[in-house]
């Protein structure tokens, strides 16, 4: 009887273990779990992007300035311009989505435009 006890034990034990280190893994960015204790790693991906528009058409100026000045009108992340590209450095999911976002509505607005984007895994902003 002794012997059921502990593999019943045993069992719920490693059921218990399994169902802990999904949950704590999947939604709370969990990095190891040890026997006295559990080593956070949250998952908050930073990113690095460099985007480029090229309108192709005669007036090119104006979307550009226009795109430019919605990277400029928010505060979420950084950004650096130069003149060939702007690079936007931030979290992934914000900057990814932020760029989803008005991408789309550029694309919209001017069906003829190419976007350029590199993308880094990291946080590559110097002063």
């Amino acid at each position: 009887m002794f012997v059921v006890e502990v593999l019943n034990t045993a069992i719920n034990y490693w059921k218990y273990y399994a169902f802990l280190k999904y949950l704590l893994q999947s939604h709370f960015g969990v990095f190891k779990i040890y026997k006295f204790g559990v080593q956070l790693k949250y998952r908050n991906m930073q990113v690095s992007v460099d985007i480029s528009l090229y309108p192709l058409k005669e007036e090119f100026k104006k979307p550009i300035k226009a795109f430019i000045n919605k990277i400029d009108g928010q505060e979420r992340f950084k950004v650096k311009r130069n003149n060939m590209s702007t690079s936007i450095f931030g979290d992934y999911k914000e900057v990814m989505q932020w760029i989803t976002d008005n991408m789309e509505e550029s694309l919209l607005d001017d069906e003829n435009a190419v976007f350029v984007l590199k993308i880094v895994g990291g946080n590559y902003y110097r002063d």
